[in-house]
């Protein structure tokens, strides 16, 4: 009986301690139950944050965000800034297929097509690419779209992030016109300095063929006016009836013929007479610089250029002028040191203009000044650019014949200047000057 007692009693105990130790198991269990419970709230409550964080970005982009489903067909969300540009409801857009807001025929990326692009993106690559947006009245909006796979609640869809790129558009038209403006420049340019090349060549070898005409001619005239006024001298002597009269007839026919033959030299050098029209002096005297532009470059010489009047316009044969002023520049160029300067100062009034062109060269002493428009006299010793004396005597013609006139300044130290002068306007068809120049 004691032994039974004891052990109902132990038993008693035992179940005890065992109540107890459930009552704490349990008061543990319900704590850790509690701080789950709490956990996962604060999860939830930070994942209903993070979710309207996401949202509120979604929505606030400049960008247009639109998700479709895998094969680009079905729109499955869009951001507000889709709606606002395309001008549809999202309620609108949810019920259209995404080939009715986006032309895939301007995707520029190598002219692929929207299959290729489904390819790509099914194999899981992005891809970058360019379409016109289609607005709710129709308007054509060109976009930089970039899309992506996404995984969307344990399915496949396509991130399409889409830029307005109008203003990039536009600027590259801009851009294109102002290149294609560029090469058209260019093109004239590379066409008219080729145009000045050939001119150049065309007056040098006019100026090689003249120098040498002219110089034959020089030295051919003075015996033969000679042999002319003795001529006639003689044959004045010799009567009628001499039986040599006849020949008298025959060697005067002979002179005029070799004369008319030097005058034919020189007209080499001689104005054109019915070359005379308008042009802009401005123009002419900046080609006429250009033709230079070798020489001043090989010599590194600066040539500044004041025009009074740069939209003056002449009445003139341009070939003289030009010539006249091609020779005079070109001694410029070839007296001037090095790395030194000349001054074109151009004056136009209404009957006339004048050109001055000042160098930095040795100069010219008034002796020599007074025979420097003499043919065959150069004071360019020693220079292999040195000619036969002829450019400035020619040069002088032709401004004398035009009723100009060609004049040099001496100058105290180094340097010369040389002062052109031509009329405004020139009556070629009644002016018979020309014939001065012989």
């Amino acid at each position: 009986m004691t032994i039974s007692k004891m052990n109902k009693k132990q038993l008693t105990d035992e179940i005890k301690k065992l109540k107890d130790e459930l009552v704490k198991v349990t008061n543990s269990s319900k704590k850790l139950v509690k701080q789950e419970i709490l956990k996962r709230k604060n999860m939830q409550e930070a994942l209903s944050k993070s979710a309207d964080k996401y949202h509120m970005l979604f929505n606030a982009s400049d960008d247009l965000i639109c998700v479709s489903d895998i094969n680009f067909k079905k729109i499955y969300s869009v951001n507000d800034t889709a709606c606002r540009n395309l001008k549809y409801s999202r309620e609108e857009l949810y019920k259209l297929q995404l080939k009715e807001v986006i032309r895939y025929d301007c995707v520029t990326n190598s002219n692929r097509k929207k299959v290729e692009l489904l390819d790509e993106i099914h194999k899981g690559n992005s891809i970058r690419f360019e379409v016109a947006a289609i607005t709710k009245s129709g308007t054509n909006i060109p976009m930089e779209v970039k899309s992506h796979k996404i995984e969307l609640d344990d399915y496949e869809a396509v991130l399409h992030i889409a830029r307005d790129i109008k203003e990039r558009k536009k600027m590259e038209q801009e851009l294109h016109k102002y290149t294609q403006n560029l090469e058209n420049i260019v093109d004239e340019r590379t066409k008219r300095i080729s145009e000045l090349e050939k001119q150049r060549t065309e007056i040098e070898k006019t100026a090689a063929t003249g120098r040498m005409a002219a110089q034959i001619a020089h030295e051919i005239n003075n015996p033969l006016a000679g042999i002319k006024n003795s001529f006639l001298l003689v044959k004045d002597a010799i009567s009628e009836d001499h039986p040599y009269f006849s020949y008298a007839g025959r060697i005067e026919k002979e002179i005029d013929r070799i004369a008319n033959i030097v005058r034919q030299m020189f007209d080499l050098y001689r104005p054109d007479q019915k070359a005379a029209y308008n042009f802009s002096l401005s123009e002419s005297i900046n080609d006429i610089v250009s033709l230079l532009e070798p020489t001043r470059r090989e010599k590194e010489i600066k040539i500044n250029i004041n025009n009074s009047d740069p939209e003056f316009k002449v009445f003139l044969p341009e070939g003289s002028l030009r010539q006249v002023v091609f020779n005079v520049l070109k001694n410029a160029l070839e007296v001037s040191p090095l790395q030194s300067s000349i001054d074109i100062e151009i004056l136009c009034k209404k009957k006339f203009f004048y050109i001055r062109i000042s160098d930095q060269g040795p100069g010219i002493s008034e002796k020599d000044c007074k025979r420097i428009f003499e043919p065959f006299y150069s004071k360019k010793n020693g220079q292999k650019s040195r000619g036969m004396g002829l450019g400035l005597s020619i040069s002088k013609g032709i401004t004398d014949a035009l009723k100009g006139d060609l004049s040099i300044k001496p100058k105290k130290g180094p340097g010369t200047c040389f002062n052109i002068k031509f009329p405004s306007y020139i009556e070629v068809e009644n002016d018979d000057s020309y014939e001065s120049i012989l």
